[in-house]
């Protein structure tokens, strides 16, 4: 079980928690990453989608963005026809996932005790898949109990996400850092 409960849901997406400077700073780097990959007119799923902070985002750049979500969220009127609630990716339909090149998962593969296995489940699923873009928790050592509360299996490393890759039979386009300001402050209070 990987999908959040209604507790920690309203936890991670309280009312407006798109407006967060992290959330806002975040889809401008994901956004930028896309654009640079050249990817703006790909056709998106976004698994993991939550309650669509990074769906609506991506909504706003290209019409052919879908979300995906094993937990039973209540999405907002303006997405809730491209979200797949209390559905495994590996369910969509047929036509769908045909059509998908590029899949996001942005803090995801975290959640997965199996990670490896995972991307190359999506791999499996998605003949047409040409990227996946990938954002985790970092650095291991600013394990807090906000990572166990989430149902969190591991924080990486550039390294570890590099043998990942490796190991799921993925090249590596881009491998970096950001927020890199604030890691001193949170390991300050780790």
């Amino acid at each position: 079980m990987t999908e959040f409960s209604e507790a920690q849901l309203a936890a991670v997406y309280p009312i407006a928690i798109e407006k967060h400077y992290w959330n806002v700073a975040r889809n401008k780097i994901i956004l930028g990453e896309i654009s640079r990959l050249g990817l703006t007119n790909a056709t998106m799923l976004e698994i993991g989608c939550g309650t669509g902070v990074v769906l609506r985002t991506l909504r706003s750049v290209s019409s052919s963005s879908y979300g995906v979500d094993l937990a039973a969220h209540v999405s907002a009127p303006d997405i809730a026809p491209y979200t797949f609630y209390e559905t495994d990716f590996t369910t969509l339909p047929a036509e769908l996932k045909d059509k998908v090149t590029l899949i996001l998962l942005c803090d995801v593969i975290e959640h997965i005790q199996d990670d490896v296995a995972f991307l190359k489940s999506i791999k499996q699923h998605f003949p047409n898949l040409t990227h996946l873009l990938i954002t985790v928790p970092a650095m291991p050592e600013l394990w807090s109990n906000y990572d166990t509360y989430y149902g969190h299996f591991r924080r990486y490393t550039r390294a570890s996400i590099a043998i990942l890759a490796n190991a799921s039979s993925l090249d590596v386009v881009t491998n970096r850092y950001f927020f890199r300001g604030l890691y001193l402050p949170a390991r300050l209070l780790s």
